[in-house]
């Protein structure tokens, strides 16, 4: 059986009332039986509320450059519809009232232009977050593709499309949800950097947020195989 917990202390979430749970469609953590997992073990906290966004759209730049954009558009979108089929049952064991949102209501908000191009202008002036950045887009293309995609100039400029419009995405979810960040996995050092307060002149959303990470395992009855988390 496969369990979740908390790897971060639960005493700072006592501020909290709201979480917020961004979806990585694709990943094994949350789909499926780990997903379960996830929502008993987000279902103790105690918070009265939640937002889970599915990002599925953002996956477009995963199928960039080998095929167009609207193409990527299509394929990202019916990824994000498969797996909303696939964890129907799961999402409704919530214990608290949850909104499902999915990735394109941001991409349609009027703030998102000028936040995304308030995340470029930083990107370019601000080295804490360029590093952060690069570092993240390192490890995204390791994980989704291989070690040679981290050369690859084309795929690494998506990399970093990836995660500004990561950031202005999330800042927007979090100026309109206050809450706490639940997230089974580490986290973008990006939104981190940001986060920290780190970078000058950028929306402020995610300041007010606090990661809470959610550990997922094997249960050690089976095989003690950790997962990604």
């Amino acid at each position: 059986m496969i369990k979740a917990v908390f790897k971060t202390s639960l005493r700072p979430l006592s501020r909290f009332n709201h979480f917020v749970m961004g979806v990585s469609v694709g990943s094994p953590n949350q789909t499926g039986e780990a997903l379960a997992a996830v929502v008993r073990c987000i279902n103790a906290s105690g918070l009265q509320s939640g937002l889970v966004v599915v990002s599925d759209l953002v996956k477009r730049y995963s199928y960039r450059p080998e095929c167009d954009e609207a193409e990527a558009t299509a394929r990202a979108r019916a990824d994000g519809d498969f797996w909303l089929r696939d964890n129907a049952e799961t999402l409704e064991t919530f214990a608290m009232p949850v909104e499902i949102v999915r990735w394109e209501r941001y991409l349609s908000d009027p703030r998102f232009p000028d936040y995304l191009a308030r995340f470029e202008r930083a990107h370019d002036e601000v080295p804490a977050l360029k590093g952060a950045v690069n570092d993240d887009v390192a490890a995204y293309l390791h994980r989704t593709f291989n070690d040679a995609a981290c050369h690859n100039a084309a795929r690494r400029e998506l990399g970093v499309r990836f995660y500004l419009e990561e950031l202005a995405v999330m800042s927007i979810y979090y100026e309109d949800n206050p809450g706490a960040e639940f997230y089974p996995g580490k986290g973008a050092q990006c939104v981190k950097c940001v986060r920290d307060g780190l970078v000058p002149g950028v929306p402020r959303g995610i300041l007010d947020t606090q990661l809470f990470r959610i550990n997922v395992y094997d249960d050690p009855a089976n095989d003690n195989d950790l997962r990604r988390g």
